[in-house]
């Protein structure tokens, strides 16, 4: 027969586990989500006529602040007019500034000429100076050369002359210097005065706008929406409320892709097979408990390491094979058909839960038997030599679990055929298995 056991448990505990999250998620969702719509829907027509109703009440707190709200306006706009003026004057004083700065402008070009002038002058007069003082220096040097002791350098009155006339060019220029400064200087000076003082003046206003009106005005503004949000609040929150309940429903808790994958071989091949998930997962889930399930399978992976590009025809009949097998789930249990079975899927249903009950059977005897064993193991003299356990299971096995005599299965013994003070061994052919009142009656005797 060609069916195999593939896996056991291949409907793995964690699998479950998420199918089953992903229904109560789904159940969740079907039995919530109407209430919380709706419940939002009513919160959504209590918030507009709530607005409504804040709208009208906005209106009368308004009212209650209306004089306020006109002093504080009409005092900005004074405040504004103030500055306004103030930057006019401001804006005349910085014309007349510029004005000057023209006027100024030739004259300064003409005294400059004139300053130039003299300066050159003054210039010749150094250079004329410092010339003659020169030749007064060399004079000396001869003088000391020729045994004369060598006094101070003498100051001719042509020098003094030179000196007194490059003091009065110094007066000159000084002169020109003080007549722009006392025609522009000192009314520019006012005028500079005048512009910081009246942006003092500006800035004192704006501090007072943004002090005594601005502030009061939107404080005023503040309370009235304060009033409207404490009205909202409980609302809003319960809405806030409901949407993140309905977020956390909408979330999607996503199926597992596939229920599992196997390796097995296929014409001497490794092969990889993935099994999708079923459209009704659910129901499947529920039938393979109580019938085999056919469920299909697609191939992942075929092992084609020591195969050259020639023989890849091998692969596609790998493939081919492939899909003439016939995969069961059934108790959580993979089973397979190979290509090489020619039962009806009727008879292949049969066939697997033949299988499954057959190993459950053979289970629960090799439990039980083990069982007893055990049980009889325990009851062994402790004084006597014991019986190896290898050859306590053989004898077990052999006998069935039952006496030899009387076939019971209670109260059972390992009994030596010839007695250990006979000369007995403990070997498998000299042990059979007795109820305790046979044992009893059969005591010591060969």
């Amino acid at each position: 027969m060609s069916l195999k056991l593939v896996k056991k448990n291949f409907l793995t505990s964690d699998f479950l586990a998420d199918i089953f999250s992903w229904k109560s998620a789904k159940e969740e969702k079907k039995q919530k989500l109407p209430k919380l719509l709706e419940e939002k829907k009513r919160l959504d027509q209590e918030e507009i006529q709530l607005r409504q109703k804040l709208k009208i009440e906005k209106m009368e707190f308004e009212q209650r602040f209306h004089e306020e709200k006109e002093l504080l306006s009409a005092k900005k706009k004074e405040l504004q007019q103030e500055k306004k003026l103030l930057q006019t004057i401001i804006k005349q004083l910085q014309n007349e500034k510029k004005q000057l700065h023209q006027a100024k402008k030739p004259l300064v070009e003409a005294l400059e000429k004139k300053r130039k002038k003299f300066v050159n002058r003054k210039r010749e007069l150094r250079k004329k100076f410092n010339s003659l003082k020169l030749k007064q220096v060399a004079k000396q040097a001869r003088r000391v050369k020729g045994g004369i002791s060598a006094g101070e350098v003498e100051i001719t009155p042509e020098m003094k002359s030179i000196e007194r006339k490059i003091e009065v060019e110094n007066i000159k220029i000084l002169a020109i210097d003080n007549k722009i400064r006392a025609k522009y200087g000192e009314r520019m000076a006012v005028i500079a005065s005048k512009i910081n003082e009246y942006k003092e003046k500006i800035r004192d206003i704006n501090d007072k706008i943004e002090s005594d009106c601005d502030k009061k005005m939107r404080r005023i503004e503040e309370e009235v929406q304060e009033y409207v949000n404490l009205r909202l609040a409980p609302v809003l929150d319960k809405r806030k409320t409901i949407d993140k309940e309905t977020e956390q429903l909408n979330k999607r808790v996503d199926l597992p892709k596939s229920l599992g994958e196997i390796e097995i071989r296929i014409d001497n091949r490794r092969c990889q097979i993935l099994f999708p998930t079923p459209d009704d997962v659910l129901a499947f889930i529920e039938r393979q408990d109580h019938e085999p399930e056919l469920c299909a399978g697609q191939l992942l992976e075929v092992d084609n390491s020591n195969l050259s590009r020639v023989n890849c025809a091998i692969v596609e009949s790998v493939k081919e094979s492939c899909r003439n097998y016939k995969f069961y789930i059934y108790k959580n249990s993979l089973y397979y058909f190979d290509r090489s079975d020619l039962h009806t899927e009727d008879e292949q249903r049969l066939l697997v839960k033949e299988r499954y009950f057959k190993e459950l059977k053979r289970f629960r005897r090799l439990r039980k038997e083990i069982r007893l064993y055990e049980k009889l193991g325990s009851k062994e003299v402790e004084s006597r030599e014991p019986i190896p356990e290898e050859v306590r299971f053989a004898v077990w096995r052999r006998d069935k679990g039952r006496c030899v005599k009387c076939g019971t299965n209670k109260d059972l013994e390992f009994d030596h055929i010839i007695p250990v003070s006979k000369g007995g061994s403990n070997t498998e052919r000299n042990i059979q298995l007795l109820c305790q009142k046979c044992n009893r009656e059969k005591s010591d005797k060969i």
